[in-house]
């Protein structure tokens, strides 16, 4: 069959390699890939060249045979052509072989179409290679760029599927099937720190989950079925999978600082940092939705003198122990600030002033009830709570004037004797 396919004059061939070109050049997107009609022509002259010369092109191990189209594989991708596009006009290149040549030879046609497969199989393999060695680099330079600004211990964690995935592509590239954690179940990130809370966070336990079972589809496709063309886009999917979960993994922990510098440290409550940006939007929402505000701002009384008689370790305890029932007494959808030293500041959003008042009090009780023991001492303590209705028209005031307000409430209930909710009118 090959003397038979070799027996085909210039002529023929040349107007297969026409009809190819011409068909290319006429779409829009192919055709910025070519410079010219000349280029179009000489590449002709070179593919006629290599029809003319070919040997034993059947046989696998043919090194001439599969230089050749390795060159041809260098030229498309250092001209940007993706690989799928080389593959398809490839595709069509035998579709005319066969139509021209075979089309009423059957022996003739399985040997085209086994010579276009060998064809595609070199080529997939060759850009396969030409993927791996690529991402390495892509890799490494993500390795790097991580280690710049994140600290070891956080760098071990957030970088640890990149080495794998370093790993494993060495592994592709050496052709070696050694087998690196492709199993989710004994993938070593479970075992390091504390890693198995990442995972249970539903994102990034999905995305871990989906990397192995893309790393296992991908040994199947290497090792055992050697179908390279589909392992190109199975690896460049598992890469984008590695470096979303690389992504989650830092979005989670950036989150986590983020929390932690707006979060105060011994009451575990929101400090004042983010206090304007959650009450102005709080604000645009009751505007949206006609919808009332009530602050609440309590004040531990007389806590100088605990912390004078008892010292500040015993005052810290006093403000975790607040905290605490303040927290219990709130919605998940309110807010709680640690405002000032021992002042504490509270967002009810949607809430009247008959609701807020009922909430102010139960905190203010159940901190009077609560058993604060120092040794063999029980130590009473009680908070002054103010309270203000953010309606329609105060609603439009600035956050100055809005913590003016219930701080004058605050004062009020001072003035009047401690341990007692007032509302500001």
């Amino acid at each position: 069959m090959r003397e038979k396919f070799l027996s085909f004059g210039r002529e023929d061939i040349e107007g297969i390699f026409e009809e190819f070109y011409k068909t290319l050049f006429s779409d829009r997107y192919i055709k910025h890939f070519f410079e010219s009609q000349e280029q179009i022509q000489n590449l002709i002259k070179k593919q006629i060249l290599f029809i003319q010369r070919i040997n034993l092109l059947n046989e696998k191990d043919d090194p001439e045979f599969e230089e050749h189209i390795k060159k041809v594989v260098n030229i498309h991708h250092n001209n940007n052509i993706p690989f799928e596009l080389f593959i398809n006009s490839l595709e069509y290149l035998k579709e005319l072989f066969i139509k021209h040549l075979a089309h009423r030879d059957s022996e003739l046609k399985v040997y085209i179409s086994n010579l276009f497969d060998n064809i595609e199989k070199i080529s997939s393999k060759h850009y396969a290679t030409i993927l791996l060695e690529e991402e390495k680099e892509v890799i490494v330079s993500y390795q790097k760029m991580y280690k710049k600004f994140l600290e070891k211990n956080q760098f071990n964690i957030i970088t640890f599927h990149l080495s794998w995935l370093l790993t494993l592509t060495n592994k592709f590239l050496k052709e070696e099937p050694v087998e690196i954690y492709i199993d989710e179940k004994t993938c070593f990130f479970k075992k390091i720190n504390n890693n198995q809370e990442y995972l249970q966070d539903y994102i990034i336990g999905q995305l871990h989950k989906k990397i192995h079972e893309s790393a296992g589809f991908l040994y199947y496709l290497f090792f055992e079925k050697k179908d390279y063309r589909n392992f190109i886009h199975a690896y460049s999917n598992l890469c984008k999978e590695v470096y979303n979960f690389t992504i989650a993994l830092v979005n989670k922990l950036l989150l986590e600082e983020q929390t932690r510098s707006r979060i105060d440290p011994l009451t575990k409550l929101y400090n004042r940092r983010n206090l304007e940006k959650i009450i102005n939007y709080q604000i645009k929402t009751a505007k949206i939705l006609n919808l009332k505000i009530a602050l609440l701002m309590l004040d531990i009384d007389n806590f100088k003198q605990i912390n004078d008689k008892y010292g500040h370790i015993v005052g810290d305890k006093v403000l975790q122990e607040i905290a605490n029932i303040i927290r219990k007494n709130i919605r998940k959808t309110d807010y709680a600030f640690r405002y000032g030293g021992e002042e504490f500041l509270v967002i009810l959003p949607a809430v009247d002033k008959k609701t807020a008042y009922k909430i102010a009090e139960k905190i203010r009780t159940d901190i009077e009830k609560k058993q604060f023991k120092i040794d063999s001492e029980n130590l009473k303590i009680t908070v002054s709570i103010g309270i203000t209705i953010l309606d329609k028209e105060t609603l439009k005031k600035d956050l100055k004037t809005i913590i003016e307000k219930v701080d004058k409430a605050l004062y009020t209930a001072k003035n009047n004797g401690k341990n007692q909710v007032v509302i500001e009118h």
